[in-house]
């Protein structure tokens, strides 16, 4: 890559990147050695201006993945900049769902989303394709089962509050979230709010468990 694109992309300069693209958008294909492009620099860094400049002149980067297998899509998710995650959402992205898109490790958007507790960006995310809320990564880890491990009860919230199926995942183990969720002894704070809910989670997990 370009160091002064690469800088560019770090500091949001929006001029410098509109004086180095040249009509065909060739010098922002270029990566850094971890397989970066500016569009992936300027999403970690917050730059939502300058996202929408590298989109405009080259819009196939949204879905150009790293040495990582991550696209600008997890890297803002990651950061939890969710403005820029909408961005990305409606950009179309050729008819591909963006919180369907894995890196190597299996991860969807969500994943990252959910590992560092950016609720907004769950919802950003999921709200037009809230199936993706049920994909799990190599290690057999869904984005809710992630949120009952970290005691991410916000989190965990939102994705329950939007899709209620997500309860019926089992991991590896053939434990659902809930059934993790009462082995932690955290069911209140992080998955329903009074009993009545929950035991209406239990008669649809088929496991019905007293309150510990």
């Amino acid at each position: 890559m370009d160091q002064r694109l690469l800088k560019a992309a770090r500091s949001g300069d929006i001029n410098v990147i509109k004086q180095l693209s040249d009509p065909e958008g060739s010098i922002l294909s270029g990566t850094t050695p971890q397989g970066n492009t500016a569009l992936h620099m300027a999403a970690r860094f917050g730059h939502e201006n300058l996202v929408q400049e590298i989109m405009k002149r080259q819009p196939s980067l949204v879905l150009k993945s790293n040495l990582k297998g991550e696209t600008p899509v997890h890297v803002a998710a990651r950061g939890g900049h969710w403005r820029i995650v909408l961005l990305f959402r409606d950009s179309g992205s050729n008819g591909v769902y963006i919180a369907r898109v894995r890196d190597n490790y299996g991860n969807t958007p969500l994943h990252c989303a959910v590992r560092n507790d950016h609720y907004l960006v769950v919802w950003r995310l999921a709200d037009k394709d809230r199936e993706s809320l049920l994909l799990v990564n190599h290690t057999g880890e869904s984005p809710l089962s992630i949120a009952i491990d970290l005691k991410l009860a916000v989190t965990a919230e939102a994705i329950i509050g939007l899709n209620w199926s997500t309860f019926e995942y089992r991991g590896p183990n053939g434990q659902t979230p809930l059934h993790c969720a009462v082995i932690r002894r955290d069911l209140r704070k992080a998955l329903v709010p009074n009993s009545l809910d929950y035991y209406i989670a239990c008669f649809f997990c088929s496991y019905l468990i007293p309150m510990v």
